[in-house]
């Protein structure tokens, strides 16, 4: 897959208002041992991470992230997500991912509500 610079996007493709969020996680590629990912941002239908990997598109891969600070519920949640763009990062060594969720549980779906409100 050639990488596409940021500043050739035409257009935000994303529906939902987005909102940063700076935490590490951890992606499991299909075919790969888990990967070490910095999120970028959210919103109720996706993510945004960086990595060093240049995925295709349409990947499925499963994202694990710790929610928000509570004093209850579960230390972390997984994520499935599908690769809907990946994006060369010129301010940083790596790669911008565009992720859409995938049948969220309820669980991850709370956990996606606490972010988008925390």
């Amino acid at each position: 897959m050639k990488p596409v610079h940021l500043d050739s996007l035409p257009i935000q493709r994303r529906r939902d208002e987005r909102k940063p969020l700076r935490a590490d996680a951890e992606v499991r590629w299909p075919g790969q041992a888990p990967a070490r990912v910095r999120t970028l941002d959210i919103s109720a239908s996706g993510i945004a991470v960086a990595a060093e990997v240049n995925p295709l598109s349409n990947t499925i891969v499963t994202i694990c992230l710790a929610p928000p600070s509570r004093p209850r519920g579960p230390r972390s949640i997984e994520f499935q997500a599908v690769v809907v763009h990946s994006i060369l990062m010129s301010k940083e060594s790596g790669f911008r991912i565009g992720l859409r969720f995938q049948k969220l549980s309820t669980a991850a779906l709370e956990a996606v509500m606490l972010f988008l409100h925390d």
